[in-house]
């Protein structure tokens, strides 16, 4: 039976959001920690209906801006909630044809574009789509062989939508079909090809770059990297994703998927980043996909303590191999090597 506490916290939580406040499901429920567990989960509820009806709760009788025993105020029309199915055309000329799943930011489904084109589109709820900008036009802009290319970007209906290749897999999906053969992980030698063609992306997102007002800043830290990221795409491998943490980063309603626990570096925990964080992320993944096992395992606790203070669990990789990663996956980041592809490399000369 639902608790009658529930929408009240709704109430508290849309309240805190139209005063630009992101609140916590601890915070939320910290008269009633009984319900944190449930709240986190309605949360993701409670984001996709405030992005397709405006944010809007509705008016309450005797609530503040009403008068005791007047009839509430009639809210605004809000815009007809975007249509996610097959056949509707949410952006002219591009039809959706089969929702293929949901992600850290956003669902995706396969569509197909102008001279029917096959590609898939992402659908991303933002609450200020504004607020990030000058990431949005890094995105547009950004072209390499190993990052997954966009052939649109679109802001509407509080959505970020963005057509982008369609891909054959992940590497999640690839680990899937090796340890479905009885193997402890995609073989050596094919994965280390993907690596090596996942670091070229990573170290071309995380290089320097100049702004469009001739700045020269930081690079772009993916943040999200992880095998579900990492696309294939005629049998390389391409990296999908970047630049959305930075774009979303003050997005309220999608704040807190910014970040994949198991795979996320000691300093995103703390709420920093460094050129480096990409490729503690990216060793992560390497474990996962050479042996079907995380170097940090456990609830959420036990895996933010791994990452914060705990020296990982290596057994999945040869022996050989385990000093480079381990390397990787130094608390310190300038501990770690200067580029992915150095941590690749060194890889590749373990014997």
């Amino acid at each position: 039976m639902a608790d009658g506490r529930l929408p009240q916290l709704r109430r508290y939580w849309e309240e805190a959001r139209r005063r630009g406040v992101e609140l916590s499901p601890e915070q939320l429920c910290r008269n009633c920690p009984e319900l944190t567990d449930q709240v986190r989960e309605l949360i993701a509820v409670w984001e996709t209906h405030s992005s397709q009806h405006g944010g809007t709760w509705g008016v309450v009788a005797d609530g503040p801006g009403t008068q005791a025993g007047a009839s509430p105020r009639p809210t605004p029309a809000a815009a007809p909630p975007m249509r996610l199915e097959a056949g509707a055309e949410p952006v002219a000329g591009y039809r959706l044809e089969a929702f293929l799943g949901k992600g850290s930011f956003g669902e995706v489904w396969r569509a197909t574009g102008p001279g029917d084109v096959p590609m898939a589109l992402k659908f991303i709820p933002v609450q200020s789509a504004a607020a990030e900008g000058r990431a949005l036009e890094l995105m547009k802009r950004l072209r390499h062989p190993h990052l997954l290319a966009l052939f649109g970007v679109w802001q509407q209906g509080g959505r970020l939508i963005i057509a982008s290749e369609l891909a054959d897999g992940t590497l999640a999906d690839r680990l899937v079909q090796c340890l479905d053969q009885g193997l402890p992980g995609i073989p050596a030698t094919e994965l280390l090809e993907y690596m090596r063609e996942a670091a070229k992306g990573i170290d071309y997102l995380n290089e320097p770059r100049q702004a469009s007002d001739g700045r020269t800043g930081g690079g772009i830290q993916h943040r999200d990297v992880k095998p579900a990221n990492l696309l294939l795409v005629g049998g390389s491998v391409k990296v999908a994703d970047f630049g959305l943490a930075k774009f979303l980063e003050k997005s309220i309603a999608t704040a807190s998927s910014a970040m994949t626990p198991a795979f996320a570096a000691p300093e995103f925990i703390n709420g920093q980043a460094s050129r480096w964080s990409d490729q503690y992320s990216l060793a992560v993944s390497y474990c996962h996909l050479r042996g079907g096992r995380l170097p940090f395992e456990g609830n959420l606790a036990a895996l933010l303590a791994g990452h914060l203070m705990r020296a990982p669990n290596l057994e999945m990789v040869p022996a050989a191999e385990r000093p480079a990663v381990a390397r990787a996956l130094a608390k310190n980041p300038q501990e770690r090597w200067p580029t992915c592809a150095a941590f690749v490399e060194a890889l590749a000369g373990a014997k």
